[in-house]
């Protein structure tokens, strides 16, 4: 089943408000610079890893829906 023009769109525009809404959210605390990166630091390896797992999901999903070709596991 293929994703609609709009639903990608949509997808991408709720992504983009979000990182925007956030970051912005951090540059406005009332912290010093260092703890401001520190949030900020941690937040976008948050969101990296969000991709990751999804990624890592979507493979083990597609990997147990398509049968293993015969002989391909030979080793380990």
């Amino acid at each position: 089943m293929s994703n609609t023009n709009a639903w990608i769109f949509q997808s991408w525009l709720a992504f983009v408000i979000a990182l925007a809404g956030s970051s912005i959210g951090i540059a406005c605390l009332p912290l010093d610079v260092w703890a401001k990166a520190f949030v900020a630091l941690a937040f976008f390896f948050t969101v990296a890893q969000a991709f990751t797992l999804a990624k890592t999901v979507r493979d083990q999903h597609e990997a147990k829906a398509r049968p293993e070709p015969r002989g391909e596991r030979l080793y380990g």
